[in-house]
């Protein structure tokens, strides 16, 4: 909650002072030199004119790159013969963009997917720095990106960021999708607090849950009252004249959890989950109902939310999916198998442990259920699968599954964009488990490996990552 992510910047009799002075310098707005001389002329017609097309890189076994050798795929869905995102234009992308987007996400774009610092493209499947421009000095002053930044939200045109440095100061800013037209729009305030000793300390307010409608950004953040501390302010900005209003300031333990066409949801912390109340207001904070009880919004976007229920049922714990239009409410597959639900277009993608009976005859029953250490788990239950629900239909379906040396994999993390899934995974040889138990040196960390799954035309891209170097 917003209360546990303000930014202290320490402890003194001076900050008082301090404040004065940091509070007077306004973040200038930065960027490599040289970024408007290219951004139209390069990195635009790189993203909307691919220079290698997905449909022309060939595949071996399904797989395009390395290191595929030894890899298998023994379950893969296909729909179609091109890639997912194959010709399409700006405008076409913004519009699958929008129907996939899974908030509070912010790590796909339209045109990509961020990977730490390096930028992948959904046309061309190259990997390039997350600065978009070719003769920045991305460890130099000049560039914004260097010294650290945060998305926070990505709307139909735009990315908003935050910069927290001494360099560039302390601000809110917004670029387009090719990161290029970097734009200064709010200077993140900084609030001190007293703790009656002739001392205190000092934090920087938390941006959150920020949502752009007709020129103006809305957003979660702070406002100081003294003898109360920091309390939730939902604020808005004019972003034509920069001008922050106000709109409404609650309790310090208030926070959004989702904001869907205009109607915002939000909760109180410090309550035990059953008595848990989501309530929906509108942007200017004035109407107010309750809509959820005992309930935690895990995934959402236009047209639905996937709901974590805190009751359990039968022993595990129950999830939901929720059409906001009709305010139907559908369990989703349970009985404590089922895992990790995500929630992209017209579907809600899950893992699925091999448990129970399915053990008895599977030739990789200790693989899955091997434990040490006091019940530690090798994680190898999910069998290197993935699974989907489509949403209007009910009906399920394995769409991978993913193995070495025939060995299901590790899945560390995935993340859908409709039929592109962004996989992150280790093979058995290079994590602690049935086969290398007592033989596996703990000292070796291995990198997971990162592929993108192309479920349209059944295609593992391997990725591979630029030289930090270069």
């Amino acid at each position: 909650m917003l209360t546990n992510k303000l930014k202290r910047f320490g402890q003194s009799k001076f900050i008082p002072i301090l404040l004065t002075v940091l509070l007077l310098f306004l973040p200038l707005l930065t960027s490599c030199s040289r970024r408007s001389q290219y951004e139209d002329q390069l990195e635009s017609i790189k993203d909307t004119r691919p220079e290698s097309p997905l449909e022309e890189q060939t595949d071996l076994n399904g797989f395009i790159g390395s290191p595929s050798e030894d890899y298998a795929l023994p379950i893969i869905k296909k729909t179609g013969e091109t890639p997912y995102f194959s010709g399409k234009t700006e405008n076409e992308l913004k519009t699958m963009w929008r129907k996939n987007e899974v908030r509070p996400e912010v790590s796909i774009l339209p045109t990509g997917k961020v990977f730490g610092d390096t930028f992948y493209n959904k046309l061309t499947g190259n990997m390039s720095k997350w600065c978009a421009d070719p003769l920045c000095e991305c460890d130099s002053e000049a560039c914004i990106w260097a010294y650290g930044y945060s998305i926070l939200y990505v709307s139909h045109d735009w990315l908003y960021f935050s910069v927290e440095n001494q360099i560039h100061g302390y601000g809110l800013y917004r670029c387009d999708h090719q990161r290029n037209n970097i734009e200064f729009l709010y200077e993140i305030p900084a609030f001190y607090e007293s703790d009656g000793l002739n001392g205190g300390y000092g934090y920087w307010e938390a941006i959150e849950s920020l949502y752009e409608e007709d020129g103006k950004l809305y957003f979660a953040g702070q406002a100081y009252e003294s003898g109360k501390g920091s309390l939730f302010a939902w604020k808005v900005l004019d972003l034509a004249t920069k001008e922050v209003t106000v709109l409404y300031t609650g309790k310090s333990d208030q926070f959004v959890e989702a904001i869907i066409d205009g109607d915002v949801y939000y909760e109180y912390g410090n309550r035990d989950g059953d008595k848990q109340i989501i309530y929906k207001t509108d942007l200017s904070f004035e109407a107010h109902e309750e809509v959820f009880k005992a309930m935690k919004i895990s995934s959402y976007n236009d047209t639905h939310m996937v709901l974590r229920g805190y009751v359990q049922k039968n022993g595990y714990t129950p999830y939901y999916v929720y059409d906001v239009s009709t305010g139907r409410m559908t369990e989703l597959p349970g009985g404590g198998d089922k895992y990790n639900f995500k929630l992209s277009g017209n579907y809600v993608y899950y893992q699925d442990r091999v448990m129970g009976e399915e053990l008895t005859d599977d030739p990789f029953a200790e693989y899955y259920s091997f434990t040490w250490k006091g019940n530690k788990t090798a994680r190898t239950d999910g069998a290197g699968k993935l699974y989907r629900m489509n949403i209007a239909t009910g009906e399920s379906e394995c769409v991978l599954q993913l193995t070495y040396k025939d060995v299901p994999v590790r899945i560390e993390f995935y993340e859908p964009d409709g039929e592109m899934v962004y996989v992150s995974f280790r093979n058995h040889e290079e994590f602690e488990n049935f086969y290398n138990h007592g033989e596996f040196d703990e000292s070796v960390e291995y990198d997971a490996h990162s592929c993108v799954v192309d479920l349209h035309r059944g295609i593992l891209t391997f990725l591979e990552f630029p030289n930090e170097d270069e």
